[in-house]
């Protein structure tokens, strides 16, 4: 929250992130972003980074409970939404310091960053 608008508003996503999502959505398949943000000005700043960077998607979600979505493939960062019990998803985990001493899931690969994760799904 207190570095809400550095984060929101002046930060550029992940290099290729638009294009990677444009791909997909190109071949059919449905994106759908899930993000926790628990503050109503975080969600609306949410909403105002994805279209000031042209990031294209079919749905968008605020929730914690990422572990109740239902889809073929779970992308995310953070290990604390791929490493539950639930193996409903495969689970790709985007690689990043925080996270490079959790394990994967059986059901579930490492990447070095999106692009890797759409080459995967496609």
């Amino acid at each position: 929250v207190d570095n809400a608008d550095e984060i929101f508003l002046y930060s550029k996503p992940f290099p290729k992130v638009a294009e990677a999502l444009r791909k997909l959505r190109g071949y059919g398949v449905h994106v759908m972003i899930v993000t926790w943000q628990h503050t109503y000005g975080n969600k609306v700043r949410t909403l105002k980074f994805l279209e000031r960077n042209g990031i294209e998607y079919d749905d968008i979600l605020f929730t914690k409970e990422k572990w109740r979505i239902e889809a073929d493939y779970i992308i995310d960062d953070n290990p604390e939404f791929l490493l539950d019990e639930d193996e409903k998803s495969f689970k790709i985990m985007v690689d990043a310091p925080y996270n490079r001493q959790c394990p994967m899931k059986p059901k579930g690969i490492r990447v070095d960053n999106l692009s890797e994760a759409i080459k995967f799904i496609l």
